[in-house]
């Protein structure tokens, strides 16, 4: 691959992951009370799980939940613990399921609502980003029809939630993931998808960095219904490891990070979550037609 095509690519997943966390901090409504995150992310899980389809368990494990969020076992086991004293999840089979009449019934169903509102706009911006290598355009498939809209939600609830899942095994735990994703948001925010990348004299590429917006505390708390001091207690930790470097403005995310190892691989990952979409909305699509 030239030198070219190097940037190209980088540019395109970067597009990819933007679109991914634009798509997912909307859809799911990412305004919680930090004292709730796990709770919150956790029943989103055993929710999607459980409902998603015909095929799915009737109840979902601790282990898996543990899994699906990237938590120690105990972890996930005090937080449903907790949950089921609580009424909000219940014993069925040998795992969990959510009670009938818990509020986060409402909001899930407002997350599915509001990912069919978006799920069409996030195919097209992909769609029509710059750079696109030929042959690797997207294909809408987006199927309105009253009878497909429910599935189509809930296969787009599954690619917000790996979405989540990148961010926090990104960011070593949901917390730090989140803000993660929040400050890449708001640096990123005003840059057009063509202004992302230059090429250097060496023959690589440099991330346009002074054009990045920087992201006060205040903001991403704000955003994630975090406590300031909770947002300036962890973003400190890792300024010191050098994944953010603050200014008068606020946070930006450094070079050290948009270069790393790890961050390429959340591109990776992401890059690979939106084929999967398409290709399960395509199959989706194809269902849809034949049983017509």
């Amino acid at each position: 691959m030239n030198e070219v095509d190097t940037l190209i690519d980088v540019q395109r997943s970067f597009v990819g992951l933007r679109a991914s966390l634009a798509f997912t901090f909307r859809a799911l409504d990412l305004k919680l009370d930090g004292s709730r995150l796990f709770d919150h992310l956790l029943l989103l899980v055993i929710l999607q799980r459980t409902e998603a389809s015909s095929e799915s368990p009737s109840s979902i494990s601790i282990r898996s939940v543990a899994d699906g969020l990237h938590l120690p076992h105990e972890t996930a086991r005090r937080h449903i613990s907790k949950l089921l004293d609580a009424h909000i999840l219940r014993r069925h089979a040998n795992g969990v399921v959510v009670a009938p009449g818990a509020d986060i019934w409402d909001d899930y169903r407002r997350a599915l609502d509001q990912i069919v509102l978006d799920l069409d706009p996030l195919l097209a911006s992909i769609d029509a980003a710059p750079l696109l290598l030929a042959g690797d355009a997207v294909e809408r498939t987006f199927v309105a029809g009253a009878e497909s809209r429910p599935r189509a939600a809930h296969t787009a609830f599954d690619y917000a939630l790996r979405t989540i899942d990148m961010l926090v095994e990104h960011g070593d735990n949901a917390h730090d993931g989140l803000i993660f994703g929040a400050i890449l948001l708001g640096n990123f925010d005003a840059m057009s998808d063509g202004d992302l990348l230059a090429a250097d004299k060496a023959g690589g590429f440099n991330w346009q960095r002074a054009a990045l917006k920087p992201v006060q505390i205040g903001s991403i708390a704000a955003t994630l219904g975090l406590s300031r001091s909770s947002v300036r207690r962890r973003t400190h930790r890792w300024l010191a490891g050098g994944r953010y470097v603050a200014g008068d403005g606020g946070l930006v995310i450094s070079e050290q990070e948009l270069t790393s190892p790890s961050f390429t691989d959340l591109m990776t990952k992401s890059r690979a979550s939106i084929t999967r979409l398409q290709n399960d909305l395509r199959r989706l699509a194809v269902q849809t037609q034949a049983h017509r």
